[in-house]
């Protein structure tokens, strides 16, 4: 009994690893490198987005809306539009957070003596 549950559980293992694979083959053909480039290190940072990213693009291949090769360009509009969708309250803060960085001023500067 054993045996054909460990069977089973590889035969579920290796369809997943298939679909897996299919998956990646379509995305690939539907981008450019550099937008595959860029869905790859949003993947390692934010696999959610990454996966929303990819289920936008396999749903719009799937309705024919991809007139093309989605470019790097594309991919970031599709972004924002995801981060838009993830902000909820759809006003107030424009296009999110915005982070800004002030140099601090060496004390020992030469300028102040």
């Amino acid at each position: 009994h054993r045996r054909g549950l460990k069977r089973q559980q590889q035969q579920q293992q290796q369809q997943a690893q298939q679909q897996d694979d299919q998956r990646k083959s379509m995305l690939a053909s539907l981008m450019d490198p550099k937008a595959r480039e860029r869905l790859s290190r949003i993947a390692l940072v934010k696999p959610d987005k990454a996966r929303a990213l990819e289920q936008m693009l396999m749903q719009a291949a799937q309705r024919g809306q991809l007139g093309g090769k989605v470019t790097e360009e594309a991919l970031i509009k599709m972004l924002e539009g995801i981060n838009g969708q993830a902000s909820g309250d759809g006003g107030g803060g424009g296009n999110g957070p915005t982070i800004s960085f002030t140099k601090r001023r060496n004390i020992m500067d030469d300028d102040d003596w």
